[in-house]
């Protein structure tokens, strides 16, 4: 399922992980950002997986939780499209759910198993889609999105989370 997303299918805020994924199959960006991702948290300290590089912002472990209930949240809008649901979907707000989901409590195994376990599921509801599914749309966050865009924004949204662990946490 190789496409390009045209700009009117979502909004530019979500440019940032839309560009990591256009042109190319989000499933298959989607197994190359879970080996990665399992990659980089291979081998890494406690120490490390609790590093902050500025004061306030996310520890590696917070931005394993954050990938994970991002991609929980992102793949509902997605399945809610691809059902044809019209119901507008709220947003939400990322920051609350990082202390809220004590990610940083939990070890990284735990953490690991939950975001294969929800990596699974994503995959299997994209496997699923029909190529004329795609153009739907549905209204997320006060503003219309198509289902291709809303799939790439769910395998480009960790992309987007690596490349910044691999900048600054390496």
């Amino acid at each position: 399922m190789m496409y390009q997303i045209p700009s009117e299918e979502y909004q530019e805020y979500y440019e940032t992980y839309v560009k990591h994924v256009n042109g190319q199959d989000p499933l298959a960006r989607l197994a190359d950002g879970e080996k990665q991702l399992t990659e980089w948290y291979t081998g890494k300290s406690e120490e490390q997986l609790l590093y902050r590089y500025e004061e306030g912002k996310w520890t590696p472990k917070e931005v394993l939780g954050h990938i994970i209930d991002a991609e929980r949240l992102f793949a509902y809008r997605a399945f809610r499209i691809s059902r044809g649901d019209q119901t507008p979907l709220a947003g939400f707000d990322q920051d609350p759910y990082i202390p809220a989901g004590r990610f940083n409590e939990r070890t990284l195994d735990h953490l690991m198993e939950e975001y294969q376990a929800v990596r699974l599921s994503t995959r299997k509801m994209m496997e699923a889609l029909h190529e004329d599914q795609l153009p739907l749309v549905g209204n997320a966050n006060g503003v219309e999105i198509s289902l291709r865009a809303q799939l790439a924004i769910i395998a480009g949204h960790e992309l987007h989370h690596l490349q910044i662990l691999e900048e600054r946490y390496q």
